[in-house]
């Protein structure tokens, strides 16, 4: 039996996102807000992923959302816009030294399923879980999985959101190179080390 890992992948159909937030051009940001973005299928982040938390109680989801500034007036831009010169490859972008990054081993915190109008009846809470799961499993339609970005946005400032592979497998099948990383290590083990190159499967 194969099984697909995050090496696997070198894109999304983007009809599986189901909302961004915020919309592509908003200027009117609420500042308490966080960026995000949703996908139709509730196992979606999930379901490529090698790699547990330290404590083996939650999954590092294969895909991570970021949001770069870019260039505005006296700011300087995060990143720069590479062009592609493989069209089989996702688009890249190159990290400036001062683009602000999240830590990817705490990423499984910003990333959840969002239930919609599911109603849960069973009070036993060792229980919910189960009925949680039928739930979704009969109404599909109404979960969504949702993945967010831990920076908050300054006013008057522009942004770009990117997602990208959280694993370096991924990041590296992207960009066309031999893959010699296991499959759990992660694009980034901290944000210092985030440098060169970086492939995004959607951006807005």
């Amino acid at each position: 039996i194969a099984l697909f890992g995050p090496g696997d992948i070198l894109g999304i159909n983007p009809r599986i996102i189901s909302r961004v937030a915020p919309p592509l051009y908003t200027n009117n940001f609420e500042a308490n807000f966080v960026p995000f973005i949703e996908f139709k299928e509730a196992d979606f982040l999930w379901r490529f992923s090698t790699r547990k938390t330290q404590d083996d109680k939650n999954w590092i989801p294969w895909l991570s959302l970021i949001v770069l500034k870019a260039a505005s007036g006296e700011e300087e831009a995060e990143f720069v816009e590479i062009p592609n010169e493989n069209p089989d490859l996702p688009a890249r972008i190159q990290l400036n030294d001062n683009a602000i990054l999240p830590d990817l081993r705490e990423s499984w915190r910003w990333a959840h399923v969002h239930f919609q109008d599911i109603e849960i009846k069973e009070e036993d809470p060792s229980k919910q879980l189960a009925a949680f799961q039928a739930s979704i499993k009969n109404n599909p339609q109404k979960a969504v999985c949702r993945l967010m970005c831990a920076r908050k946005l300054e006013p008057q400032s522009k942004y770009h959101a990117f997602l990208i592979p959280t694993y370096r497998i991924g990041a590296n099948a992207a960009l066309g190179l031999d893959n010699t990383d296991i499959g759990t290590v992660l694009t980034w083990e901290s944000p210092a080390d985030a440098v060169g190159q970086l492939p995004y499967y959607y951006q807005w």
